[in-house]
């Protein structure tokens, strides 16, 4: 599994700037390297790609190739922004997928039911280019309105970014759905009962499944809750010393 994360504009286009000066994309910049670290916890392949300088649509267009020579390895494409209203109140996040893209309607449908509603807030049909563009499931998510200088004021904080973060990783984990970890020992591939599972940020995997592919014994003593596992050197029998050689001979 493998997520693009796109930071909108670039350091020479910010986007827009809200009332106190946070440009947009140095907002979305942060948190798409937090939630990176995030996805990447989970064990899940994270990549933030920015558009260059320059022209709007030739960085956009070069943007999108090296996404799409991706491809065969891409299974997410998430374009990060801020939304921007007149009406300084609004507040909210909008989150936008190609119209007729069913695959990307439903991302943005598992991603936006994580994030408070408003009345600004919503999923919302889009022809932008980025997702016009995208070969895999995109959308372009504006993670709140900049123009609202209270909102503008949260997002400088870690605490927004990590929660934010929290929310989308949540919204990808209900789109892609429970991944069953593969267990592969010396390059064979063993399949176990129950699956793996990532528990905490630690991946949990029977131990007699371990044990009987190393070709070790677990024994588990129940009552003194004790768990013995003897490896391949406790199993093979023990060679006679130098001394008793020599008496045998």
């Amino acid at each position: 599994m493998k997520v693009i994360i796109n930071p909108g504009h670039s350091t020479t286009s910010p986007g827009v700037m809200g009332p106190t000066g946070l440009y947009e994309h140095d907002a979305v910049f942060a948190l798409s390297q937090v939630l990176k670290a995030a996805l990447e916890e989970r064990k899940i392949e994270a990549e933030i790609l920015v558009q260059p300088g320059g022209n709007e649509k030739w960085a956009l267009s070069h943007l999108m190739q090296r996404v799409n020579a991706r491809q065969h390895e891409v299974d997410v494409f998430l374009s990060l922004h801020c939304a921007f209203s007149k009406d300084r109140a609004a507040y909210g996040t909008r989150i936008h997928y190609l119209e007729g893209a069913e695959e990307s309607r439903l991302l943005a449908e598992n991603l936006f039911k994580h994030f408070p509603k408003t009345p600004w807030a919503g999923i919302f049909p889009s022809q932008e280019f980025v997702l016009q563009q995208a070969r895999c499931p995109a959308v372009l998510i504006e993670v709140e309105h900049l123009s609202n200088p209270e909102a503008e004021m949260l997002m400088r904080h870690e605490a927004w970014l990590q929660k934010t973060a929290e929310r989308l990783v949540a919204g990808l984990f209900d789109f892609i759905g429970p991944q069953d970890i593969r267990l592969i020992i010396d390059g064979k591939e063993i399949f176990a009962e129950p699956v793996p599972q990532v528990v905490y940020g630690d991946i949990m995997v029977p131990v007699r499944v371990i044990a009987d592919a190393l070709g070790a014994r677990v024994e588990w003593d129940g009552d003194a809750r004790i768990l013995r596992i003897f490896t391949r050197r406790a199993l093979r029998p023990a060679e006679p010393s130098e001394e008793g050689k020599e008496t045998e001979g």
